[in-house]
């Protein structure tokens, strides 16, 4: 019996020792994780912009066109530049104060519809010399800081104007003038930036939309019309005038891409970086652009029937001075001596 006994507490020991000695059982495999999901494409930034000129006007195409396509190249889809139209989107006159409290977030619009905030705007026109020169001698620094103290808006750059475009504005009339002193005492349809030098030239400014200035032309209550060549040119205005002075005065294309500030101020760095360089690399072309479609408008209104006047020698430089020193004249009352001192130093050659 206690040999049975033994033999069994044998056999379980040798059973215990081969069980401890026998390999692990293997480890389940784990699950393979989950593909992460990928993730969404973040949504562009978009800015909208308006323009002061219909978008299928030249103007508007030289410049506004030109910075839209540029951009939106340039961005790859991070940033986007949205042209929601011109003044029937927003009227010109109101565009920037638009930008001013953000109801836009850019707008191409001219200084002369917000002199009442930064009458120093002025200088824009009286310029004569290039935007990389402008930016070299300071004034695109001092005038960016006006903008951003007195209209909540980032001056951009040059949307027109400024050394590479001049004489874009032209008096364009019914009857052959044989010196600028023949246009004493007629009626010139204007802007309201071109009266002042259409009351210089001894004439009488009628302000007017471009749509009334046309009629009055066609009842002859004016006896011609300061405007841009690209007017003169188009819809019928050939039908009406007969001559333009071929002397070039004031550039009209004074008009400069303004951002909110508050949307510039929420732009990424890089992105900012983007919109300043491409619009340092655009300006010379946009004056190129406005030049060669001057040049086409010149065309057209040949083609229309119309001709030019050119002054003698002596007339035709009274009548450039006279056009363009109305513009310091009004400067010189709305800036310091100082200032305007500053600005003749910059601005002139």
């Amino acid at each position: 019996m206690k040999k049975v006994v033994y033999s069994l507490v044998l056999v379980m020991l040798m059973v215990g020792l081969l069980v401890g000695c026998a390999a692990p059982a293997p480890a389940p495999t784990p699950a393979p994780a989950p593909t992460p999901a990928p993730a969404p494409p973040k949504a562009p930034i978009v800015l909208k912009i308006v323009s002061m000129l219909p978008t299928n006007n030249a103007l508007s195409q030289c410049s506004v066109g030109i910075l839209v396509k540029r951009v939106n190249e340039r961005a790859k889809g991070e940033l986007v530049i949205q042209w929601v139209g011109g003044p029937e989107a927003i009227p010109a006159p109101e565009q920037p104060a638009a930008v001013r409290t953000g109801v836009i977030d850019m707008a191409d619009t001219a200084r002369s519809y917000y002199l009442d905030l930064i009458p120093e705007g002025l200088a824009f026109c009286a310029s004569e010399i290039t935007p990389p020169e402008e930016r070299k001698v300071g004034f695109y620094d001092w005038m960016n800081e006006l903008h951003k103290k007195k209209m909540n808006a980032y001056y951009l750059g040059r949307g027109g104007g400024g050394g590479y475009e001049k004489g874009a504005f032209v008096i364009c009339t019914i009857d052959l003038l044989k010196s600028p002193y023949d246009l004493i005492g007629k009626r010139l349809g204007s802007a309201p930036g071109s009266t002042k030098y259409t009351k210089a030239l001894g004439a009488s400014p009628f302000v007017s939309s471009v749509e009334e200035r046309y009629t009055a032309l066609q009842q002859r209550l004016i006896d011609g019309v300061v405007t841009t060549y690209a007017s003169c040119s188009v819809g019928g205005w050939t039908e009406v005038l007969k001559y333009w002075i071929d002397h070039e005065i004031v550039p009209s294309a004074c008009k400069n891409p303004l951002i909110n500030l508050d949307k510039w101020n929420s732009l990424p760095k890089h992105l900012q970086d983007l919109l300043i360089q491409v619009m340092i690399e655009i300006e010379p072309e946009i004056g190129q652009c406005i030049s060669q479609e001057n040049q086409k408008a010149k065309q057209a209104m040949v083609k229309g029937g119309m001709k030019p006047i050119t002054f003698s020698p002596s007339d035709a430089e009274w009548y450039v001075k006279t056009c363009n020193e109305t513009i310091w004249a009004d400067l010189a009352k709305v800036v310091s001596p100082e200032v305007y001192s500053k600005l003749r130093g910059w601005l002139r050659k």
